[in-house]
């Protein structure tokens, strides 16, 4: 049993031994073929610098079918042979044939193959001339902001409204502009963001720009947003001449305007005051104007820069009396100094009702002049007009007033 062992032992390593005797010996060469082998393409520097640019390429793998000494041919493989197409023969756009070439791998001397056959033989490439373009950038809103609030898309502002495209001739003439998407959907305060751009063709639809290269690849925005909020106008009546608020009237056109602001500004923004209207100052109905003057930090949104005020006086005259200066009552004289009216007569409007005006007599009106604190010498001196209480509804219209000198008094 042992013997056979040994006997059939012997047979197989005389058997290994005449196989590598023919491959070494009898015959050293084979055939084999090694796939999926890439193709470097060199020289692209001279294309960009001829503003030209491949577009396409057919399979950069190839198929090569060696014949050699099976020694070298396990030593190669796809990763270490290299095949490269040189681009710097390439000097107008087209369709292009490209020959590569073959490097073995260090260990493996240059002639130790034959190529039996390449598949692809040829890279085919396509060349396209290079162009350069500039295209608007367009702004895509999308969504609304709330209904209390505004924005101001007449004055966006955008760091790029402009950019630049760079790329094959057949993809550059498709675009017509950049778009960028900016969502408005419930936004209450001011934009600054930067969006990023797609490249659309005139119908709106993105262009496949993988080739394209850009000069920026966002966009700034800058969008106010503000709160809009309708403010009424008022004035202040300062009652007066027998008028008072609830006897005069007034129609403020426009009743209100519309302003916009931040929030901030808006929040305790109640009402506008025009000013204020003295009574007193006005004998007849008059019309009235206004600038309206607006916080800062919030706009006029309303176009509207005055306010008119109509001022109606119903249910009330006037009427004048002529004061003599016998008339006239002189208080607080300095002691020793006298008081000399030079002002002989002086007319008094008064206003009021129609009944309290027509029962009123020149003896229920009294004249003052206050001389406290008065200087030497002439001066005017505003009169105060008053009336007794049967009278307190009527009032004296204007700012009356008298010349006087104030002298030391004679001996």
């Amino acid at each position: 049993m042992k013997s056979k062992i040994v006997s059939a032992l012997l047979s197989v390593f005389f058997a290994f031994g005449l196989w590598l005797y023919v491959i070494t010996v009898v015959s050293p060469d084979t055939t084999d073929t090694i796939g999926d082998i890439p193709v470097t393409m060199i020289g692209e520097s001279a294309l960009e610098q001829r503003n030209l640019i491949i577009t396409a390429t057919t399979s950069t793998n190839v198929d090569l079918t060696l014949t050699g000494n099976r020694s070298d041919l396990v030593e190669v493989n796809a990763g270490n042979i290299t095949l490269t197409a040189d681009l710097t023969r390439i000097y107008d756009p087209g369709v292009h044939r490209l020959e590569y070439s073959i490097s073995w791998p260090g260990s493996v001397a240059d002639n130790a193959f034959t190529v039996e056959n390449k598949y692809p033989a040829y890279v085919t490439i396509t060349v396209e001339k290079k162009v350069t373009k500039e295209i608007p950038v367009e702004i895509v809103w999308d969504g609304a902001v709330p209904s209390d609030f505004m924005s101001d898309k007449e004055n966006v502002l955008m760091d790029y409204e402009n950019i630049t495209i760079k790329g094959p001739s057949s993809v550059v003439d498709k675009i017509s502009h950049a778009e960028i998407t900016v969502d408005l959907t419930d936004q209450r305060e001011s934009l600054d963001q930067n969006y990023r751009i797609t490249l659309c063709d005139k119908d709106h639809e993105p262009v496949n720009a993988e080739l394209i290269t850009v000069n920026t690849q966002e966009v700034n925005v800058k969008l106010t947003i503000h709160k809009v909020k309708e403010v009424p106008l008022v004035v202040t009546i300062v009652d007066g001449g027998g008028a008072t608020s609830k006897t005069a009237t007034y129609e403020i056109l426009p009743k209100s305007i519309k302003v916009s602001g931040t929030e901030a500004a808006l929040e305790d923004l109640e009402q506008i005051n025009l000013g204020t209207i003295k009574l007193a100052d006005y004998a007849e109905a008059q019309m009235l104007n206004f600038a309206i003057t607006l916080p800062d930090g919030v706009t006029n949104q309303s176009n509207v820069t005055e306010a008119k005020v109509d001022l109606q006086f119903p249910g009330l005259i006037t009427r004048e009396f002529a004061i003599t200066g016998e008339q006239i009552k002189i208080i607080n004289v300095p002691e020793g100094m006298e008081a000399v009216l030079i002002t002989e007569n002086l007319t008094v409007t008064v206003r009021g009702s129609v009944t309290d005006i027509n029962r009123m007599t020149i003896r229920d009106i009294t004249v003052t002049v206050d001389f406290a604190d008065a200087p030497v010498g002439t001066s005017t001196y505003k009169v105060t007009v008053t009336f007794p209480e049967a009278f307190s509804a009527v009032g004296a219209l204007g700012k009356p007033n008298v010349s006087a000198t104030l002298q030391e008094a004679e001996d």
